[in-house]
């Protein structure tokens, strides 16, 4: 399996603080049948951030002490990217930035509790530059969760959308697992990934969701969403999403569906 979004990478964000953790996450993750992990430490512009040669230098000296240790598991340079105005322009001029560097794909974080009123036109200018959006945990955000239809307009325009793990297992508890599913239902979700921390709080753990997503989606497509995909995302091959399947898109739709209610304010 391949992880593709990942914070594993020692010291660097809010993920693992020594070399030791990173290690002992890796292990981790290749006990779990993970095999390829794209370490995607956070990145947002302006001020002090992740630079080209952070990122580059962690990725080869993890790899050289995994080696070491005989754990079976490589990693990959990407990052994570928090939505910033003219980020389009900057990704194609620091392709670093991507995942596997290859200028393909982008790892692409909304705000919190918001969108910006111009999000079509953010993602569309991604797409002009040939870079293609991976849209990260739009399960845990509390306004596409309230506009599920954005989602469905998001996969028409070409962008990928990755889901957590962890929602998808219910770690995150009862919205975001419910809302994952109806995702899953639907199609609207091309890639599965830990977006890990740590050891015990959001693990590089894959299998468990992977094993509930086939209950919903069937085995390969499980399968495809931790391997088929991905493989072809670090690669910088293209990806041809599965069609969608036809639902319901008015606005809280899903929510109304499974709770009786729309969702309320923020969490």
């Amino acid at each position: 399996m391949i992880d593709l979004h990942c914070h594993i990478l020692p010291g660097i964000d809010d993920g693992p603080g020594t070399l030791d953790e990173s290690v002992a996450m890796c292990r981790m993750a290749a006990g779990d049948g993970i095999r390829t992990v794209v370490a995607t430490p956070h990145y947002m512009f302006g001020g002090k951030s992740l630079t080209e040669k952070q990122l580059l230098d962690s990725v080869e000296s993890l790899n050289r002490t995994l080696e070491r240790e005989k754990i079976t598991l490589t990693v990959l340079p990407g990052a994570d990217v928090a939505m910033f105005p003219g980020m389009a322009d900057h990704v194609a001029r620091e392709p670093w930035l991507t995942v596997n560097g290859t200028g393909k794909y982008v790892l692409t974080e909304f705000p919190y509790d918001t969108m910006p009123p111009q999000w079509k036109e953010f993602l569309l200018s991604l797409l002009d530059k040939g870079i293609i959006p991976v849209v990260t945990h739009p399960e845990r955000h509390p306004w596409l969760m309230r506009h599920p239809e954005a989602l469905h307009a998001m996969a028409e325009m070409g962008v990928l959308i990755q889901v957590t793990a962890m929602s998808v297992t219910g770690g995150f508890g009862a919205e975001p697992r419910r809302f994952s599913s109806y995702l899953l239902k639907k199609n609207l979700v091309h890639l599965i990934a830990t977006d890990a921390h740590g050891l015990e709080y959001r693990p590089p753990l894959l299998e468990h969701a992977v094993r509930k997503a086939a209950k919903i989606v069937g085995q390969e497509r499980a399968r495809d969403l931790v391997m088929t995909i991905p493989s072809a995302v670090v690669a910088g091959r293209p990806v041809t999403p599965p069609i969608e399947r036809d639902g319901e898109r008015e606005k809280g739709g899903w929510f109304r569906r499974a709770f009786g209610r729309a969702i309320g304010g923020s969490r």
